[in-house]
């Protein structure tokens, strides 16, 4: 039996997220995750669930069948929304007091990387061609678009 569609829920003053059943509009569990959390994605495969901790500068990975957290990532400080990469091979998270993206591999939940954007990145967007991800960067009123394959930034608008 196929699991119905849910939505994740941060609950920023606490240190747990909701999960709800859509279809039936009721809350199924709440996840002990870290202090403040911000951000939610959930994984193109819909088994993995990942949050962002502003309060602890930490990431959640949660999995999706069983709503328990399997391990918790260090970043850098002040995480906020974060995204998979299309092909769920990389998980993108904006580092809002550093200026920059956090990369993580995910085939072995490590820092890959960390990717300057411009002041203030707030919301990260991966783009349907699977190449590319938008970050805003709300400090200098711009975005900025990061090359998947070369993990840099390619252009900017703003």
């Amino acid at each position: 039996m196929a699991q119905s569609p849910r939505a994740y829920i941060t609950n920023y003053g606490e240190d747990f997220i909701s999960v709800i059943d859509v279809a039936s509009k009721e809350k199924i569990a709440d996840i002990k995750t870290g202090k403040n959390p911000h951000g939610a994605a959930v994984s193109p495969d819909g088994k993995t669930v990942a949050v962002s901790n502003e309060g602890d500068n930490t990431v959640s990975i949660i999995s999706a069948s069983d709503n328990t957290v399997q391990q918790t990532i260090a970043v850098g400080k002040t995480p906020h929304q974060l995204s998979f990469s299309m092909d769920g091979n990389y998980l993108l998270t904006a580092i809002n007091g550093e200026h920059k993206v956090d990369v993580i591999s995910t085939t072995d939940w490590k820092l890959s990387q960390s990717i300057p954007v411009g002041r203030n990145p707030h919301i990260v967007l991966p783009m349907p061609d699977g190449k590319s991800v938008w970050v805003t960067s709300e400090g200098d009123n711009k975005i900025v678009k990061i090359d998947l394959d070369e993990m840099k930034v390619v252009a900017w608008c703003g």
